[in-house]
């Protein structure tokens, strides 16, 4: 959503934000059954290094636990790992994906 306005849509809450006149970073917040995953954390290359991608965790976690949330619970990539360990995450597994090429 732009600042100023609602969410768009009843649910889990895009948190995108556009001070420049597009968008730069964006997380998302997918509850169920006291549970909260943190999704689709994004900052755009020229708006790295800025705190934002721990902003934007930060803002969806709070926005969880004033909702109920009593555990957060993401999938890291290597560029967010770093925040979300500082933020307090631990690892408890790593997965293997696998893609099959579009024939």
């Amino acid at each position: 959503h732009r600042p100023g306005e609602g969410p768009a849509r009843p649910g889990p809450d895009p948190c995108v934000r556009w001070p420049t006149g597009g968008p730069v970073r964006t997380a998302r917040l997918c509850m169920a059954g006291g549970a909260g995953g943190v999704y689709t954390v994004v900052t755009m290359p020229e708006a790295r290094g800025r705190g934002i991608g721990r902003a934007m965790t930060l803002r969806a976690m709070h926005a969880g636990r004033e909702a109920g949330m009593r555990i957060a619970t993401l999938q890291a990539t290597d560029l967010g790992i770093r925040i979300y360990r500082k933020l307090g995450f631990e690892e408890l597994f790593r997965y293997r994906m696998m893609v099959r090429p579009a024939r």
